[in-house]
C-alpha cells in the first residue's frame, strides 16, 4: 500500500495556517473533546457544585455573535444551500471537484436535520406516532434515502456496468401484486379511519385525540409513509435490469424527497384531517398503476390487455385536479379553523406543479407523439421512464 504524505496534499496557500499542516492535531483535539464531554467532564464534576460562570458565558456569546456575524458577512452562509444547488440546474458547469458540491449540499441538509430534531422533540412531535419504526428521528430515514440516491445514480450503474441484466419477471410480478394489495389496504383504512365514516370532505380538522378512529388514522398514515420506502424498489429494478434511461433526475428526486417530506408531515400531524386527502387518492391511483405494471411484467401474452396505458396517464392527471379542488375549498369557506394552515398552500402548490409537469408529458407523448415508445409491440416491465415519473409525481403530505 502506498503511503500518503499529508504535506503534499493541502493547497500551499492554506498550508501555513494553524492546524492545517496535518489532520492529526485537529483529530486529536476533537477526540479529546469527545472524551472530556462524555467521560472525564461528567466524572470530574460529579461531586462538585456547579460553577457560576454567567459573566464568562456572556462574553463567550458576544464573541461568538461577532465571529459568526463576520462569517455570515464573508461567506453568505445562509445562502449556501441555495447557491450550491445551482450546479444541478446549469446546462454546463465544469467545476473541477464536483464531489464538493454533493458534500456541501448534504452537509446543509444534515445540519438542518440535526437542528430540527431537538426543536421537534421539545415542541411539536406527536406522541402517538413516536413509537413507530423510523419515526424517532429523521436521521435513519435520511440515511436510507441518501443510500438509495447513492445506489441509484452511482454505485448501482457501476455495479451492473460489466454484468448482464437480471431477469426479474417473477420478482416483479410478486412485487407489483404486493403493492396492489398494500395500496388497496391503505384505501380501505383511510376510508374507515374517517374519509368514509365521519369526515365531511370539506373542513376536516386535525384530530389530536386518542380516540379509536384517530389512532387508526395514525396507523394508516404510517403505513402510507412506509409504502414510499417500498416504492424505492422501482428504481432498484431499473438498476438491476440495466435501464439507465429510466433512472432520471426527477424519478430519483421524487422517490427520495417524498418519504422525507412525509416524515415531517406525520411527525407533526399524523391525523391531518383535510390534509390527508391526497394520500387516499394517491393510494387509489397506485392500486390501478401497479395493476397495469403487474400485467406488463407478466409478459407479451398480456400485451392485449395493456391498451389503456394512455388512460392510466389521464387517471394520474385527474388526481392532481381532484386534490387541488378539495384543498382549495379552504380559501372559499366562510370559516375553517384548520390548525396547521401551512399544509393547505403546500399541498395545493405541489398539485399545481406536478399537474403542469405531468400535462407536459401527456402532450409530448400522446398529442405530439414525441415521447412515444420506439415500438408499441414491446411491453414494458414496470412502465417506462416517463410513466414512472408521471405515476409517482404525487405531492405527499408535507
Amino acid at each position: 500500500m502506498r503511503s500518503v504524505c499529508f504535506c503534499s496534499l493541502p493547497d500551499p496557500r492554506i498550508r501555513d495556517f494553524p492546524l492545517m499542516q496535518s489532520p492529526v492535531p485537529m483529530t486529536s483535539i476533537l477526540l479529546a473533546y469527545v472524551f472530556f464531554s462524555v467521560y472525564v467532564g461528567p466524572r470530574l464534576m460529579a461531586n462538585r457544585k456547579p460553577f457560576h460562570v454567567n459573566k464568562a458565558i456572556i462574553v463567550y456569546d458576544l464573541c461568538m455573535v461577532s465571529l459568526n456575524a463576520y462569517l455570515v458577512h464573508e461567506l453568505q452562509f445562509i445562502l449556501v444551500s441555495i447557491h450550491i444547488s445551482q450546479y444541478y440546474f446549469m446546462e454546463k458547469c465544469d467545476y473541477q471537484v464536483p464531489l464538493w458540491i454533493h458534500l456541501i449540499w448534504m452537509c446543509c441538509v444534515l445540519f438542518f436535520l440535526l437542528f430540527s430534531i431537538s426543536w421537534i422533540e421539545v415542541y411539536v412531535k406527536d406522541a402517538r406516532i413516536r413509537g413507530f419504526p423510523l419515526m424517532q428521528s429523521p436521521v435513519p430515514m435520511t440515511s436510507i434515502l441518501l443510500a438509495y440516491v447513492f445506489f441509484s445514480v452511482y454505485a448501482g450503474p457501476r455495479l451492473m456496468a460489466n454484468r448482464k441484466p437480471f431477469h426479474l419477471k417473477t420478482a416483479m410480478i410478486v412485487y407489483n401484486l404486493s403493492m396492489i394489495l398494500l395500496n388497496a389496504y391503505l384505501v380501505y383504512e383511510f376510508l374507515m379511519s374517517g374519509w368514509g365514516t365521519t369526515y365531511t370532505w370539506r373542513c376536516d380538522l386535525i384530530d389530536t385525540s386518542n380516540s379509536p378512529e384517530a389512532l387508526r388514522m395514525v396507523n394508516v398514515t404510517w403505513w402510507f409513509y412506509f409504502s414510499k420506502f417500498t416504492e424505492l424498489l422501482d428504481t432498484v429494478f431499473f438498476v438491476l435490469r440495466k435501464k439507465p434511461d429510466q433512472i432520471t433526475f426527477l424519478h430519483v428526486f421524487h422517490h427520495s424527497f417524498t418519504p422525507w417530506c412525509w416524515w415531517w408531515g406525520i411527525t407533526l400531524t399524523p391525523v391531518a384531517g383535510m390534509g390527508s386527502f391526497h394520500a387516499l387518492v394517491n393510494s387509489a391511483v397506485h392500486v390501478i398503476m401497479y395493476f397495469y405494471y403487474g400485467l406488463s411484467a407478466a409478459g407479451p401474452r398480456f400485451k392485449k390487455y395493456l391498451w389503456w396505458k394512455k388512460y392510466l396517464t389521464a387517471i394520474q392527471l385527474s388526481q392532481f385536479i381532484l386534490v387541488s379542488i378539495h384543498i382549495s375549498q379552504y380559501y372559499f369557506m366562510e370559516k375553517c379553523d384548520y390548525q396547521v394552515p401551512l399544509w393547505i398552500p403546500l399541498i395545493w402548490l405541489g398539485c399545481v406543479l406536478f399537474f403542469f409537469l405531468f400535462s407536459n408529458f401527456y402532450i409530448e407523448a400522446y398529442i405530439k407523439g414525441k415521447r412515444l415508445p420506439a415500438s408499441e409491440d414491446k411491453p414494458k416491465l414496470n412502465g417506462s421512464a416517463s410513466e414512472h415519473f408521471t405515476v409517482v409525481a404525487n405531492w405527499k403530505h408535507l
